[in-house]
């Protein structure tokens, strides 16, 4: 009866934990429309502009990934005066450019993607735990070039927050 009593108000506790610990973003009034297909991903500019016209509607962005769950891309990135021998697996989201401010995803240094997908398409925004395990600090992370190399090419990629 004891070990029973003991479990209740140990999973208690848990339960508790889970359901008042910030999740880094605001999970409250978004809508998740998954675009599973290339004909749905090719529309989501169209669906993007008729959901924007609905008053209601403060934004509407994409991501490949939703928080929660696992990411299948990765890519094996690796930082400066190395090589790909020495690479780190990453995982690999993209998102739309206010996605990030959408879900109200705080960034600690840093800036946020702008609107010129041109400027933007070898930048990346990373997270802590990428930070650490090329050695940087948060602080130090922003505008340190990590690189990717994919059939003989070598890409350079510059982390903005």
């Amino acid at each position: 009866a004891i070990v029973l009593v003991i479990g209740v108000f140990v999973i208690n506790k848990q339960i508790t934990f889970m359901q008042n610990k910030s999740l880094g973003f605001n999970a409250n009034e978004q809508i998740i429309v998954p675009l599973r297909t290339e004909e749905a991903q090719s529309q989501f500019s169209n669906l993007s502009k008729a959901l924007k016209e609905n008053q209601f509607i403060t934004h509407v962005s994409a991501t490949d990934y939703t928080p929660g769950n696992r990411i299948w891309s990765d890519m094996g990135f690796y930082k400066s005066g190395s090589n790909a021998d020495n690479s780190i697996l990453h995982g690999r989201n993209r998102i739309e450019v206010n996605y990030m401010q959408q879900m109200d995803i705080k960034l600690l240094t840093g800036r946020y993607f702008s609107d010129n997908r041109e400027m933007e398409k070898r930048n990346v925004i990373i997270n802590e735990a990428s930070a650490k395990s090329f050695g940087f600090t948060n602080e130090d992370a922003v505008g340190q070039q990590i690189f990717f190399d994919w059939q003989g090419e070598k890409y350079a990629f510059t982390i903005i927050g």
